[in-house]
Order: C-alpha cells, then sequence, then structure tokens
C-alpha cells in the first residue's frame, strides 16, 4: 500500500560512517521491545499473551521512529512570557498503539496533562518512557488510557528518540458502542 516504502535516508555527508545502521538497529530494538510490551499489557488486563500483537503483525512496517531537536526557548524573541506558552510540541495524544520516548538525560520538556494541571516528566537514566496510544485506549475498553501531553521548551535544547508503534495498516479494530470512557 501507498503507507509502506523504503526508507529515505539524508544524503549528508557530515555524518560519522555507520549512522545508518546504528539507526536501523535502534528501529529493530525498539520494535522488539514495543513486541514484549504488548504481551506483557495484554497480560495485565486478563487477556492472552498474543491480544494485542495480533493486531500488529506487519505493524512494523508501518510504525515509524522520529528524532525530535527542540530548540530552547529564548525569552527576547517570544510575545509569551509564561512556560505554559513555549510550546515545543502542542498538546496531544497519540493515535498509535504504543509510543515509546527515549529522552535527553537531564533536559525536562516533556508534560503529562493529570487532575487539570501540566506535570513535568523528568528524563530518568537509561529508561525509556512508555505512551499508551488512541489505539491501545480502544482495544482495551478504556483500561489503559491515552494520555494527553505537550513538550514544552524551556532554556535548554532537546533531544529525543520516539518509536511510534502502530497496529497494522489493515487490522480490524473491533467496533466498540456505547462505551463512555
Amino acid at each position: 500500500n501507498d503507507m509502506q516504502g523504503e526508507n529515505v535516508w539524508p544524503d549528508d555527508t557530515s555524518l560519522s560512517s555507520g549512522w545508518q545502521e546504528a539507526m536501523e538497529k535502534f528501529y529493530a530494538d525498539m520494535i522488539v521491545v514495543a513486541e514484549g510490551l504488548t504481551k506483557a499489557f495484554s497480560s495485565s488486563y486478563g487477556k492472552a499473551e498474543d491480544h494485542l500483537s495480533g493486531y500488529c503483525k506487519g505493524g512494523e512496517t508501518v510504525s515509524l521512529m522520529r528524532l525530535f531537536h527542540y530548540f530552547p526557548y529564548q525569552a527576547a524573541d517570544s510575545k509569551f512570557p509564561d512556560a505554559k506558552d513555549r510550546i515545543g510540541s502542542s498538546a496531544h495524544t497519540d493515535w498509535g498503539l504504543l509510543t515509546l520516548i527515549l529522552q535527553e538525560q537531564g533536559v525536562t520538556g516533556l508534560q503529562f496533562f493529570h487532575e487539570d494541571e501540566w506535570i513535568d516528566v523528568p528524563p530518568i537514566k537509561d529508561t525509556l518512557l512508555v505512551n499508551c496510544g488512541d489505539y491501545f485506549s480502544l482495544l482495551t475498553g478504556g483500561e489503559y488510557v491515552s494520555p494527553l501531553h505537550r513538550v514544552v521548551s524551556e532554556g535548554e535544547e532537546r533531544m529525543s528518540g520516539v518509536l511510534f508503534y502502530y497496529p497494522a495498516y489493515d487490522a480490524e479494530i473491533p467496533l466498540l458502542v456505547n462505551r463512555e470512557y
């Protein structure tokens, strides 16, 4: 289908040799983690271990990894003096199944909306942050909720590596009728 195809890699001679292979390995490793998480999460809410992974067979071909570079907020460049207005990524939920985030050590910017306030999510060394996406919420009947989150830009530049793990392109997601969340 048109949603699948070869990766297009930059033609940049300033990048060190082996960077493309390193990124491909990182992507493959993140897919393995996501596949393991689908088994654990399926079991966590009383389903067969392969319940969620059944929707994801082939999903690694439409899943994607993005490297985000958030530039530092500069007060002189902005009309907005409040931190809530220094947006690196506006408030949203992720529509996929799972999102795995590798945050830059020592630089906070990710925030979750909880009980009517934005809560900072500081990075923890050598850990991945896992977000449930909208499909995950649907497939669990609301047992897991896709969190509203954003990235604010503070005084430091910030990098993150994010895997958006999707169900397969042709996965049949069951219709949920009369559900309230």
